[in-house]
């Protein structure tokens, strides 16, 4: 069907042995695969999954007393503690979600011909 030039042969020939493609049949069917696509669709940039790492730092203004007269003082302290633990476990369950969202996008990450 298609006559490919000595030349063009010798090319792919070299370029399976540097890069250890031992099957020159099947590399050559996945490229022009790939170009027919490219020619079909346009070429299109491959976009990246970036990972970001978000460090918030959070001050909360506590009061200092030097003493503690009453309870009332205590229990809104321990009231504000209670808070910001829940405040902190809730941030922390949302970083776990977006680091497994990521991994998981990474691990399915497929290019533009639906490779792996």
């Amino acid at each position: 069907m298609i006559n490919i030039s000595d030349e063009l042969k010798k090319e792919i020939q070299e370029y399976c042995h540097v890069n250890n493609i031992t099957n020159i049949d099947d590399f050559i069917l996945k490229m022009l695969k790939q170009g027919f696509t490219i020619e079909k669709f346009g070429s299109t940039p491959m976009t990246k999954i970036q990972e970001k790492i978000i460090e918030k730092i959070v001050e909360v203004p506590i009061e200092k007393s030097v003493y503690i007269t009453d309870n009332t003082e205590i229990l809104a302290l321990t009231e504000k503690i209670n808070l910001l633990e829940t405040n902190l476990k809730e941030e922390l369950i949302k970083n776990n979600t977006l680091t497994q969202e990521i991994t998981s996008l990474k691990q399915n990450k497929k290019n533009i011909y639906g490779e792996l």
